[in-house]
């Protein structure tokens, strides 16, 4: 059995500009998110040598909880007129 819990912070992302900017696009910082969960594997011998037969069951269950935090940024643009 695992237990995970990972957190993920200063999720970037290129945000274009408007080209009277003078640059094509923003690095932004869009968040934050948090993935925590179980993750359990089993392994059974159902049957060994009966007849020379054998039977295995193999499982894997997993469940995730995922978590995020956005921040908003606004974006102003000074003109001169």
């Amino acid at each position: 059995m695992n237990y995970y819990n990972r957190r993920t912070k200063d999720m970037l992302m290129d945000t274009p500009l408007p080209y009277t900017t003078g640059f094509s696009s923003q690095t932004l910082n869009i968040g934050s998110m948090v993935n925590n969960g179980i993750e359990i594997q089993f392994d059974v011998d159902a049957v060994r040598n009966w007849n020379d037969l054998n039977v295995n069951v193999y499982g894997n269950l997993r469940t995730t909880l995922i978590r995020s935090r956005n921040s908003s940024t606004a974006l102003t643009v000074e003109t001169s007129e």
